[in-house]
């Protein structure tokens, strides 16, 4: 089992290997893939996956695979390590390793400004000794009032017995508000469990051609212009560089042992932070909007 206090060295790796999964997936087809921490494992565009743990030796439960409806295809299949169950598992949000397998943090930004109809896809599964998959997917919208993400919307299914060509899935949107979401969270797993809730390890699942869909089209499951975020020392301050402005946005900055150094709301597009007299070094920042991480990354500080 990984701690829960990293050793400095191993937050950065993990900081670094990680920023790239606060990206909102433009990836839906998995036809493109990235390589990490030098070629140790790789991850669908866009996407987060436990691949991550393949630094501490654990197997990789998701690839790329050539068995597709068309192009590209995500294939999860369920692992161990040490005796610990690692499911195939896609979703769109982060990875904190300081929880280790109980690090995976739901959500990023929707950014669409209509509501979609169903969550789609293709899927075809393998299960072991009564295992099932997953394909779940929900909407929020941030409340001011609360200061909570209220649910909007789910779509979800269980997947239960052995399918073994790709099967088209199409799952309405149940809604529980009238708001327009601003926030979402995907899962897809190869082990959810079945009857007994217990996963196992040899369960596959490939899905493909993943979207949102509405009576009037594709809606953009995913697009961003995530990468138009710059965060940057300029002089004695941080400075800050959005696309537009952020509901609710928020950085905050840690130093080498984890230690959050600093918080502020970002409410403009360019913002200018005083350091508060820190060491010079490399510090990690997390951007959030609305409670959701939507990007994270490392900045020098030179004193």
């Amino acid at each position: 089992m990984m701690m829960k206090q990293l050793p400095a060295f191993l937050f950065f790796v993990f900081f670094f290997t990680c920023s790239a999964n606060a990206q909102i997936p433009e990836n839906g087809f998995f036809e493109t893939w990235e390589s990490e921490a030098g070629g140790l494992y790789s991850e669908p565009a866009g996407w987060s996956t436990l691949n991550i743990l393949a630094l501490i030796g654990a197997p990789q439960t998701v690839s790329q695979t050539t068995d597709a409806v068309a192009g590209n295809a995500a294939r999860l299949e369920t692992g161990t390590y040490f005796g610990n169950l690692i499911p195939g598992l896609l979703y769109t949000g982060n990875f904190d390793v300081a929880q280790g397998i109980n690090g995976v943090q739901p959500g990023l930004p929707y950014n669409a400004t209509t509501r979609p109809d169903s969550f789609e896809g293709y899927y075809k599964y393998f299960p072991q000794n009564g295992d099932s998959a997953v394909l779940f997917a929900q909407l929020w919208h941030y409340n001011t009032q609360t200061g909570k993400r209220d649910t909007v919307a789910q779509a979800a299914t269980s997947v239960l017995t052995t399918v073994s060509e790709y099967t088209k899935f199409e799952l309405p949107f149940t809604y529980y508000t009238q708001d327009i979401p601003d926030s979402m969270y995907v899962v897809i797993t190869s082990s959810g469990g079945g009857a007994s809730g217990q996963g196992q390890n040899g369960s596959v699942l490939y899905v493909d051609q993943v979207l949102f869909s509405s009576l009037t089209g594709i809606v953009p499951l995913f697009g961003s212009n995530i990468d138009q975020i710059k965060v940057y020392q300029k002089q004695q301050h941080i400075q800050v560089e959005l696309p537009n402005l952020l509901n609710q946005g928020v950085i905050e900055l840690y130093n080498l042992q984890q230690q959050r150094v600093l918080q502020s709301k970002l409410e403009q597009t360019q913002t200018t932070l005083p350091l508060p007299g820190l060491p010079s070094g490399l510090y990690a920042y997390r951007i959030t909007a609305a409670g959701v991480t939507v990007k994270k990354g490392m900045v020098a500080v030179v004193n």
